[in-house]
């Protein structure tokens, strides 16, 4: 799964004008390192199958993927993950933070055209 593997994308040309926040795919697996659990779950409409994979630990622990099938005919990706504070000298999040958090869902959204839950 390409959450659980660095270098997995293409964005390594520095010359190109870039339309994403993102680097080189760095963001959800830095993310997914520095979690005490980090979920990744996908829907493919066409096939109607949902894949979910969980990693704990600092992805220390890989657990299996599960692929079922029967669902309703969505697409999504969600990433959910409980971010692991110590490794920032953090115990939590504070005022700065999730303002600085916030502002980065409002860039996000005004760029997208999907609904964000």
């Amino acid at each position: 799964m390409i959450f659980g593997t660095l270098l997995t994308s293409s964005n390594y040309d520095d010359d190109e004008k870039k339309v994403t926040g993102g680097r080189n795919g760095f963001g959800a697996k830095l993310c997914n390192i520095f979690s005490k659990e980090f979920i990744v779950e996908t829907a493919d409409k066409s096939s109607k199958q949902k894949y979910k994979q969980t990693w704990k630990d600092n992805m220390t622990i890989c657990g299996k993927p599960k692929i079922t099938s029967g669902g309703k005919a969505e697409e999504y990706t969600k990433v959910t993950f409980a971010a692991d504070f110590k490794r920032f000298g953090m115990e939590g999040i504070d005022d700065d933070f999730e303002a600085l958090v916030r502002r980065r869902v409002y860039d996000v959204a005004g760029k997208t055209s999907e609904k964000i839950v």
